[in-house]
């Protein structure tokens, strides 16, 4: 069963202003922030961010709710093609909110990853958000583990021969001695490898994060790492539904 592993970026921005919408009495209207920049330097500061942290590869934009971009196959460097599109076909001035979702490959994970910003927005809500799921790329294992694994092995199989003649029969053992297989429809393997692989997701995002002090100054930001035993966040089922959750709502 491959493991997903979640990671969640949140942070501000330095000098948002709070406001109050319409209606009456404190239990009408609602607090909001404004935050200090248009949304068209905040989307030019945060595709830098991209590029230095290699996130090239984007799969959707929306601005606000609307389509901007896709490109199911997600080719490797289309960062400043979706943004050059976004500005040519959007009223930045207008917008409250953008929506990229990014494909990522490194040396051990791949990532889906989306990010979610808005100039004005709920107060109680991040002014940035990055969310990403990863999972273990096809042949990353360690390779001294599997030669590890392979010795251990051989060593069982050399043990059975031996025992096998006296003890063909023991439990656990079928009648020629070598070990009892388990069907697989009744057993459910978890990947040990999980607590790794959140490491490695929490080191990505402090990646991530660091560039977006240097860019953004952006202030009390959270990071939270877990695994999505349930599956709720499967890269499948996100990539058929790249639809924002509501940006610059």
């Amino acid at each position: 069963m491959a493991v997903t592993v979640v990671g969640l970026l949140e942070a501000d921005l330095p000098g948002g202003i709070e406001y109050k919408t319409g209606g009456i009495g404190p239990l009408f209207g609602q607090v909001r922030t404004e935050e200090p920049m248009e949304l068209d330097e905040l989307l030019s500061r945060i595709g830098e961010v991209l590029k230095k942290t290699g996130l090239k590869s984007v799969v959707s934009a929306f601005v606000d709710e609307t389509e901007a971009y896709v490109d199911e196959d997600a080719e490797d460097d289309n960062l400043q093609t979706a943004l050059d599109v976004i500005r040519d076909n959007f009223d930045l001035e207008a917008a409250n909110g953008i929506y990229l979702m990014l494909s990522h490959e490194d040396e051990k994970l791949s990532h889906i990853i989306t990010v979610e910003a808005s100039v004005d927005h709920p107060a109680d809500e991040a002014t940035l958000s990055i969310l990403d799921t990863a999972r273990i790329v096809d042949g990353a294992a360690n390779d001294e583990d599997d030669e590890d694994d392979e010795e251990e092995e051989r060593d069982d199989e050399e043990e059975v021969d031996e025992e096998s003649t006296f003890q063909p029969f023991r439990q656990g053992y079928d009648v020629s001695g070598g070990p009892l297989q388990p069907i697989e429809d009744d057993v459910t393997y978890l990947d040990e490898s999980s607590p790794e692989v959140e490491a490695l997701v929490e080191e990505f995002l402090q990646k991530v994060l660091g560039a977006l002090e240097k860019e953004l100054g952006v202030t009390e930001p959270e990071i939270d790492v877990w695994t999505d035993w349930q599956g709720e966040y499967s890269p499948e089922s996100r990539l058929s539904t790249s639809m924002p959750g509501g940006v610059g709502a």
